[in-house]
């Protein structure tokens, strides 16, 4: 986040959803190609404004209630830097008077007369300590008015990226999340293999890519709002029947991933078959036309996270497993070939 935020502010761009989503797309490297690009400016040495990152044309296939959220966290986050900015300024402002002032109570002081009276003497230097007091207390007031300020800006940037890796129809992780969860993963297993540690003390970890059978017919015969509560009920099913220590993500669409941390790819595969069999002996009913909607099912593909050169293959993997369960017949789960040697 702070990556993405220097992106931002250093390069004078607007704190806005579009800009944020752009902004994460090329630090996260989400979208390489933004990346590539952006990079190609700075070796340029052209600047990175406004109107050349409009031309990047990015769809992070948010709904409007992700949206709103969205547009909410970017007011605030303006409004936090905006006013530690100013807080920020005036503390600056602060400490300069404060030095000014100082040299002036200092050469006030050179300046006292050697033939004043002790009484005068004292009056003099009382009122000179207040005066520095009174400065320090002020400049210490504004510093204290930042740091809280910028206490609140973290809060702000966590709630952002909180929010930027919710999908908020189901509550689950989304595709954002996702992939900074496969990178720590990836990265805590390079670290197994670069510390010298034996391969089998790696956790294994499976990834299933799971996708609704026939979803679109719930959307067009019984409405979006019927097709949300399926999504919604799916979602839960996952995550109960996945358990805790694995992780359901709404990947999109009717698309979701399952996390399997611990699970052998047979393992992985026994449990989403159960969790699937669970799902399709479930009735579901239009609550307003109490119409049956018929069997829900999804197919899934899964693969070994570490069986494959990198996360994305291992992701692509899964996902072509997944299609070869629905050009099977569907309502099934397959498991992805690892790659040969």
């Amino acid at each position: 986040m702070d990556e993405i935020g220097t992106f931002l502010t250093g390069n004078d761009l607007d704190i806005t959803p579009a800009n944020l989503a752009r902004a994460h797309a090329i630090c996260s490297g989400e979208q390489p190609e933004f990346a590539a690009l952006t990079a190609a400016m700075k070796d340029r040495g052209e600047p990175i404004t406004q109107q050349w990152l409009d031309t990047l044309a990015y769809d992070d296939g948010r709904n409007e209630q992700d949206r709103a959220e969205v547009d909410r966290m970017a007011s605030n986050l303006q409004n936090s830097i905006e006013a530690f900015a100013t807080n920020a300024r005036d503390a600056c402002t602060a400490v300069a008077d404060y030095r000014e002032a100082m040299n002036s109570h200092a050469q006030e002081a050179e300046e006292i007369d050697s033939q004043e009276t002790a009484e005068e003497l004292l009056g003099r230097v009382t009122e000179l300590t207040r005066a520095i007091r009174e400065q320090a207390q002020l400049a210490e007031e504004k510093m204290q008015r930042s740091e809280r300020e910028a206490i609140s800006l973290r809060r702000d940037l966590e709630e952002a990226q909180r929010v930027a890796n919710i999908d908020h129809l189901t509550g689950l992780p989304n595709r954002r999340a996702l992939d900074e969860m496969l990178e720590r993963l990836w990265s805590d297993a390079r670290d197994v293999d670069w510390d010298g540690s034996d391969e089998k003390e790696r956790e294994p970890v499976a990834i299933a890519f799971c996708d609704i059978d026939n979803f679109k017919p719930v959307n067009d015969i019984h409405g979006h709002d019927t097709g949300d509560r399926v999504l919604q009920m799916v979602a839960r099913t996952l995550a109960e029947g996945a358990g805790e220590d694995c992780q359901v993500v709404r990947y999109g669409g009717e698309e979701f991933v399952v996390v399997y941390r611990g699970f052998s790819l047979e393992g992985a595969r026994e449990n989403l078959d159960a969790i699937r069999t669970k799902l399709s002996n479930r009735p579901f009913i239009n609550r307003t036309t109490r119409q049956s909607l018929g069997m829900i099912t999804f197919s899934g593909g899964i693969a070994d996270l570490f069986a494959f050169p990198d996360r994305r293959s291992a992701l692509r993997a899964a996902d072509e497993a997944l299609y070869r369960a629905k050009n099977s017949g569907r309502d099934r789960i397959e498991l992805a070939t690892p790659p040969v040697d």
